[in-house]
């Protein structure tokens, strides 16, 4: 037994602790070999005070004492052992579940945090870009594509057809002009270009947005007509819905600059965003918080900045705690 696995304060205010609470901490400092003569006159003027602080004192020394006089124990056989950790264990479970609870909260914290968007798919994509990175490429056909942060999608070309698979995040294309189809695949949807510039997003609940920079493209959904974009329009979409919207052709896809720019955007998909860019993982916990609505252009490349003037503009505040942020109405 170690004393110092008995910390108390003994100089806590008269009243809030007991005499053995007492009586432990200096039986503890007491051990300490750079204890000051003015501390040990402090402890003997603590015992003498009250005889219940001699008495808790001298309990305290009796315990220890019976257990540096405990011999060492004789070898124990497979069902002794067993018998005596299965009441060690019940007399700590006290102890040990909050403990294994905590514990357990911070793996799953890890994991969930290290895991990409998309989950175990966005591990074996063709193209995958970090949190905080932006990467452009031409494509095998000669289509140039962009990937915004924390994105990921597969390629599948073949002599018929050039397909995309956006698994997460979003991306754009200025799609290279032939004869077989250019498609991107989000969920159950498809988006087929129609020679055409435009941007695809997969948000994380399922479905995602379209917006067209330039030319025209279709969305497909599964039992439904295909529905026409053209430049300057942009739809969200889930496996029955197509939703039209209005957009501004020099915002689209303004990641690709560095810049983060929401209209009229719910609060919840404005953090995923941010968590894309670098602002951490964020943790609302209010459900009529996330769908409040932001509009406002900000730097990709300072996310923290960001992340603190929206929750402004939300009415909203944050606590940090490790790698999470969680964020509460501000009243």
């Amino acid at each position: 037994m170690n004393p110092e696995s008995l910390p108390m304060d003994p100089h806590a205010q008269p009243g809030t602790r007991t005499a053995r609470d007492a009586a432990v901490a200096w039986f503890t400092k007491l051990r300490d070999p750079l204890l000051r003569a003015s501390e040990r006159a402090e402890f003997t003027r603590w015992r003498n005070a009250d005889p219940a602080n001699a008495a808790a004192y001298a309990e305290i020394e009796a315990v220890w004492k019976q257990l540096d006089d405990v011999p060492s124990p004789a070898p124990l056989d497979a069902a002794e052992r067993t018998s005596r950790f299965t009441a060690s264990f019940e007399t700590l479970r006290p102890v040990l579940a909050p403990l294994a609870a905590a514990a357990c909260v911070a793996l799953l914290a890890v994991g969930w945090i290290a895991l990409p968007e998309g989950g175990a798919n966005a591990l074996f994509a063709d193209v995958r870009t970090a949190t905080g990175e932006v990467r452009s490429m031409r494509l095998a056909d000669g289509t140039d594509a962009w990937l915004d942060a924390g994105s990921a999608l597969s390629l599948d070309v073949t002599g018929k057809e050039r397909r995309v698979t956006l698994i997460a995040g979003r991306a754009f294309f200025k799609v290279h002009h032939e004869a077989r189809p250019f498609v991107v695949a989000v969920d159950n949807a498809e988006v087929h270009d129609i020679g055409t510039a435009f941007e695809v997003e997969r948000q994380r609940e399922g479905g995602g947005r379209v917006a067209v920079s330039e030319g025209s493209v279709e969305v497909a959904v599964p039992g439904k007509p295909r529905a026409p974009l053209s430049a300057g329009e942009g739809a969200t979409f889930d496996a029955t819905i197509v939703s039209r919207r209005q957009v501004s052709s020099e915002d689209v896809a303004a990641w690709r600059a560095q810049r983060l720019v929401f209209i009229d955007a719910g609060l919840k998909d404005v953090l995923a965003e941010l968590e894309r860019h670098g602002a951490g993982h964020v943790i609302v916990t209010d459900r009529a918080l996330e769908n409040r609505r932001i509009t406002g252009a900000f730097d990709a490349r300072r996310p923290e900045a960001a992340l603190a003037a929206i929750l402004d503009l939300a009415g909203a505040r944050a606590w940090h705690l490790w790698a999470v942020t969680v964020v509460r109405p501000s009243s």
